[in-house]
């Protein structure tokens, strides 16, 4: 049996991805900061899993009982700055893309049992949205609506929709269409 994690960049994401894996029956636990409030930015990923993890989310115990962890995480890369130290958050964005950032790590992947997939946008979410020709709500919290909002085989037809758009763009701006056959390679039969 297999467990799924989903750190959530922001709100935007958050109601993405919830949309999505309710359609699917997905059981997916969200790892956000303030219910999506509040944005975990790159350099802030291994720290932030490690607290998750002695919070209790991602605890050894807790996970013995399935044979892969996967922890989906969806960044957008558009605020790759120079910190106020000196450092460049640019070099971490092809480690990250290559998964290579999160999944080098032994103290992280706890002995490969857990296996980070990597997914972003090269902008904000919303302005990637607004390449495609899919109608882009004008508020964060409306996201959903990029979806049909009733019937689970309309739902599902929407989001086969907004994947077809995503994978139309460049993979230099976005994977998301990625994110979403994964998830759909693992929706509960309805």
């Amino acid at each position: 049996m297999e467990k799924y994690f989903f750190v959530c960049h922001g709100k935007t994401e958050k109601l993405f991805i919830e949309y999505i894996a309710s359609t699917y029956r997905i059981p997916l636990e969200l790892l956000s900061k303030k219910q999506g409030r509040v944005s975990i930015q790159i350099n802030m990923l291994k720290d932030y899993i490690k607290k998750e993890r002695n919070k209790g989310a991602l605890i050894n115990k807790k996970l013995n009982d399935f044979s892969k962890i996967y922890v989906l995480i969806l960044m957008d890369l558009d605020e790759l700055n120079t910190m106020p130290d000196g450092s460049d958050l640019l070099d971490l964005k092809d480690p990250y893309i290559s998964g290579e950032l999160l999944n080098s790590d032994e103290d992280l992947t706890l002995n490969s049992k857990i296996i980070y997939l990597t997914f972003y946008n090269d902008l904000n979410m919303e302005d990637v949205l607004h390449k495609t020709t899919l109608s882009v709500p004008e508020s964060k919290t409306d996201i959903q609506k990029v979806f049909p909002l009733s019937g689970i085989e309309m739902k599902a037809e929407g989001i086969e929709q907004v994947k077809k758009e995503f994978a139309q763009l460049d993979d230099k701006i976005t994977n998301v269409d990625k994110l979403i056959e994964f998830l759909q390679s693992r929706k509960s039969e309805f």
